[in-house]
């Protein structure tokens, strides 16, 4: 029974996702959309504490387009600014869907670098879905 238990625990650990956003970025999508540890300039999105290690100011733009569908696609653009001193700035755009189902995700992202190999990080995200223009806004009866 306890390897039942384990086994269950084990697979909800390992395949179990919930309202996970996807990861941005042609190096997190080489690893298989992983990025806890990459501190480019897609880590103002993916990972705002790896975002205090960025060395160097960057811009990244992405544009998918999944299945070959035009509604599933999905653009981005990151930038982070690195100054001489302090943290570094970031902001990040990500827009994805079609006329009729759009999601908007953007926001502001600050990191720094505490020692060596430890950094924090915030960010501050605006999420927005919008669907059609009459969804849920009439009222219909059916006649019996």
């Amino acid at each position: 029974m306890r390897i039942v238990i384990l086994f269950s625990f084990l697979s909800i650990a390992i395949f179990g996702k919930a309202q996970v956003h996807p990861q941005l970025g042609a190096r997190s999508y080489g690893m298989g959309n992983t990025s806890l540890c990459a501190d480019d300039v897609w880590s103002v999105y993916n990972n705002p504490g790896a975002f205090g290690l960025m060395e160097k100011t960057s811009l990244g733009a992405s544009a998918e387009n999944r299945f070959l569908v035009k509604q599933l696609s999905s653009q981005a653009l990151a930038f982070g600014f690195h100054p001489s001193k302090g943290g570094n700035m970031g902001i990040h755009f990500q827009q994805y869907g079609f006329e009729l189902y759009r999601e908007l995700n953007g926001g502001f992202t600050y990191g720094m670098k505490l020692f060596d190999n430890f950094s924090a990080g915030v960010s501050i995200n605006y999420h927005g879905v919008f669907l059609a223009e009459n969804y849920g806004s009439k009222i219909r009866h059916q006649p019996l």
